[in-house]
């Protein structure tokens, strides 16, 4: 055996004990189920990272009211801006998807780098539903962020509502404040809730497809922030109160 070869089984030897010590004293107790992972899960992890996925998803929304609104009209206004992080190995899929659907009306989408429109023998005709496209600046990169911001008029009413965003990916973790400041004789129902809204093995939507945690500063700053993490590919991140709509 080479030399070389040698020194390089013994290299490879000494990091793994090097590693296995780091874990012990880290984790103490815990350091098998974290070895399994980091040697024996290292084929799951590889192929994990080869499918394309959101690393996060990060929006903020400011509830208005709409004074000129008449009954059966849209009542609020919301403004929104989201940031994410796309990734993937295959450099070719390395784009930005989405839909955004209101009972109300789409305002306007603005995004960096600039969003194409799909749908344009629906859009903007149709002001409820878009869907839309974003690419890198560069070719050849494995992720890049998106930014975006717009403006939506929907429907609130104190009995019922549902509301957020579509996320088109898997995505590893996903939050949502929505501020209710700008509201005018407005108290937040008690029966509130955060929800993970996804398709079952029929199509049919339901709740529940994932975990969502809630936190709730509504009587200190008038907001309230969703969190959840490893959310599968098309779900919501949901605020609601009242009957399901």
């Amino acid at each position: 055996m080479a030399l070389a070869t040698k020194n390089r089984i013994i290299a490879g030897v000494v990091a793994s004990i090097g590693a296995i010590l780091l874990a012990i004293i880290q984790f103490g107790p815990a350091w098998l189920p974290y070895l399994k992972e980091t040697f024996f899960d290292s084929e799951k992890s590889v192929k994990a990272k080869d499918s394309k996925k959101l690393n996060y998803y990060i929006t903020n929304i400011i509830l208005e009211n709409i004074d000129s609104a008449k009954p059966g009209e849209p009542n609020i206004r919301a403004y929104f801006h989201i940031t994410a992080e796309v990734e993937t190995s295959k450099t070719q899929d390395l784009y930005y998807e989405d839909r955004v659907k209101t009972g109300g009306a789409i305002e306007y989408i603005k995004s960096i780098p600039s969003h194409t429109v799909l749908n344009p023998t629906q859009w903007p005709e149709n002001p409820t539903y878009l869907e839309y496209r974003i690419n890198p600046l560069k070719s050849g990169l494995t992720k890049f962020d998106v930014n975006g911001i717009g403006s939506l008029k929907i429907f609130l009413d104190k009995n019922k509502a549902k509301f957020g965003p579509h996320i088109p990916e898997n995505t590893d973790f996903a939050l949502m404040t929505v501020d209710f400041s700008r509201l005018k004789d407005f108290d937040l129902p008690s029966d509130f809730s955060a929800q993970v809204e996804g398709r079952d093995a029929d199509g049919s939507l339901q709740y529940g497809t994932g975990p969502a945690q809630l936190r709730n500063w509504y009587k200190v700053n008038k907001t309230v922030t969703i969190i959840a993490r490893n959310l599968p590919k098309g779900s919501s991140l949901l605020f609601i109160w009242g009957e399901p709509i």
